[in-house]
């Protein structure tokens, strides 16, 4: 019960800190529109979501320092995992729990990069959470594998 609790508070952090960026990216938006009098097809097209990470310019994104040392800890203790027992991955998975905690409550980011670091984000958590879900030692194995995985991509689209 009390991980069934950890995985519904992880949820609410990333969703509570992003509902407040979304609506400051709201206003945002009105105000490039009533500045640059875009029409809705132009804001449309600039703003399309995809699932796909874009490079910026052919270069990764900049990830905030503060978001970062969240995000560089949780990478180190994946490639130094060693563990080969199913308690092994849980205080693993549990461990990375409480940084996507710590990250998602100290969002700072804005705009594209923050748009582009979400992509990358919210299937990690997935991930992770599957990780924490998984009941014995050959699941976990396998999605410690994704979550391994995953910061391949991350590492491939941030810095």
């Amino acid at each position: 019960m009390k991980f069934k609790n950890l995985i519904l508070l992880s949820f609410l952090f990333v969703f509570g800190a992003c509902a407040n960026d979304a609506k400051q990216e709201g206003k945002d938006v009105a105000h490039d529109r009533s500045s640059h009098q875009q029409t809705d097809e132009e804001h449309e097209a600039e703003h399309e979501h995809s699932d796909v990470i874009e490079l910026n310019q052919g270069q990764p994104w900049k990830v905030d320092d503060n978001m970062m040392t969240y995000i560089k800890k949780m990478n180190d203790e994946v490639d130094a995992f060693s563990g080969k027992s199913y308690n092994d991955y849980q205080v693993l998975a549990m461990d990375l729990m409480e940084n996507i905690d710590g990250l998602t409550s100290n969002c700072t980011m804005t705009g594209k990069a923050h748009d582009e670091l979400h992509k990358w984000l919210l299937p990690y958590i997935d991930t992770v959470n599957d990780f924490a879900k998984a009941d014995n030692d050959i699941d976990a194995a396998k999605q410690f594998n994704e979550v391994k995985a995953a910061f391949k991509t991350f590492n491939q689209f941030f810095k």
